[in-house]
């Protein structure tokens, strides 16, 4: 996970608490390692589901878009150009 999307794991449990309240919460998440760090601060009750994963990124899963575009430049503009 990059620095930014630390910073961000950081501020979630505030922004769920304005959200939630005293809601009771299960926490879903993918069973993805950027998506269970992403939730690591929130102290909720917590379940993975395979479905919630994305597609297969191969070589490119945990990679910035920045580092895909310097390691993987014609693929990262044919991905622009044709998604």
């Amino acid at each position: 996970m990059s620095e930014r999307g630390y910073a961000y794991s950081r501020t979630l449990p505030e922004l769920v608490a304005k959200s939630a309240g005293n809601t009771p919460v299960t926490l879903w998440t993918s069973t993805m390692k950027r998506t269970i760090q992403t939730a690591h601060h929130l102290k909720y009750p917590r379940k993975q589901w395979k479905a919630l994963d994305e597609l297969d990124a191969g070589v490119c899963d945990g990679l910035t878009y920045e580092e895909i575009e310097q390691r993987y430049p014609e693929d990262f503009r044919a991905r622009d150009d044709d998604k």
